[in-house]
């Protein structure tokens, strides 16, 4: 039974073969973590102060995962896209690595996410990035 309960913590929308201690270390340095949420059901991110900082963003309002992907770069927004679709539909957690565009200067972004799902049926994730 605890074999089975750990292997469901593996479970990703791309199968891992990875340990959750590996997928979601506990790191020294927390200020170079960039946090958000996505509301699934209302389909909006927030954003840390320090990851609208990176993504130049000045609104204090969410925004939509298409407008996420946006900032990603266009040789990885198909798939991105796709892996969030994915999550979504199977309630699985993230892991990925993508590019992000910043001053005209290419940054590598490991991206982390959990799944939380409320009594309530409301489910968002709650993530990091961390530029790599």
């Amino acid at each position: 039974m605890s074999e089975k309960n750990h292997k469901d913590k593996q479970d990703f929308a791309i199968p891992s073969p990875f340990s959750e201690e590996l997928l979601f270390p506990k790191v020294k340095e927390p200020n170079h973590l960039l946090g958000w949420t996505f509301n699934v059901q209302k389909n909006d991110f927030v954003c840390s102060e320090s990851l609208k900082t990176v993504l130049n963003l000045s609104e204090n309002h969410p925004i939509r995962l298409e407008d996420f992907i946006k900032f990603i770069h266009l040789d990885d927004q198909q798939r991105m896209t796709l892996l969030w679709h994915e999550a979504i539909h199977h309630h699985a957690p993230l892991m990925t690595i993508f590019r992000i565009v910043i001053h005209q200067q290419m940054h590598w972004f490991e991206m982390i996410a959990r799944l939380n799902l409320l009594e309530d049926k409301q489910a968002f994730y709650l993530g990091t990035l961390q530029d790599i």
